[in-house]
């Protein structure tokens, strides 16, 4: 209808439509691509599709938030540009449009790219502030302060997070290492028990 001619309000309506109907599309594509355990091995070429509809959308309507967030996913894959990337992903962070639980998303995915640990932390901090109860979030902090021996500092987010979910074995698991690390045994011992004890079959 677009392409044979429509008056201005109809082939505003049209351009919506259409724009929504590109997302669904690369929405179905980015879950077959992030969400298939192993990949489909043909996840290249379902991504080159998925971010063509994102950006053909985003044309058509500016105001898809939703679409720059996938785009931003789709980008971050193996292969993909980061730098545009993250360029959608700020647009993600900085719009009011966006729900709390998207920006917070947005926050850590592009934390996780960042390559300044400072801007990393950063991004970190917004999405648990936006979300605190993202718990992705502070769990994926924990995990870079552990990283970068910061032990107090990854015991104080895992600590948070076991509060809401204590039958964790990995939380307890990651609690247990933080805490030999820095040479606390007796503490770390307590901890990898407690793993044991919640999951005894796991090797």
């Amino acid at each position: 209808a677009l392409e044979k001619g429509l008056d201005q309000s109809s082939a505003v309506i049209g351009e919506k439509m259409l724009a929504v109907t590109l997302l669904e599309r690369a929405s179905t594509l980015t879950g077959l691509i992030l969400n298939q355990r192993p990949p489909d091995k043909r996840w290249p070429q379902m991504r080159r599709v998925a971010v063509a509809d994102l950006q053909r959308a985003i044309k058509l309507d500016d105001d898809l938030i939703q679409a720059r967030f996938l785009l931003g996913q789709l980008l971050l894959l193996p292969g993909g540009d980061r730098d545009r990337a993250v360029k959608a992903l700020s647009i993600v962070t900085a719009s009011s449009n966006a729900t709390a639980a998207v920006r917070a998303k947005a926050f850590l995915l592009r934390g996780n790219h960042q390559e300044d640990e400072e801007q990393r932390l950063a991004d970190y901090a917004q999405a648990i502030a936006i979300a605190p109860d993202n718990l992705e979030a502070l769990r994926t902090r924990a995990q870079y302060y552990l990283v970068k021996d910061r032990h107090d500092e990854a015991l104080a987010d895992l600590d948070q997070v076991i509060k809401q979910k204590p039958d964790d074995v990995n939380l307890h698991e990651a609690r247990g290492m933080a805490l030999f690390m820095k040479r606390d045994y007796d503490a770390a011992l307590t901890s990898f028990d407690r793993a044991v004890e919640l999951a005894p079959d796991m090797p």
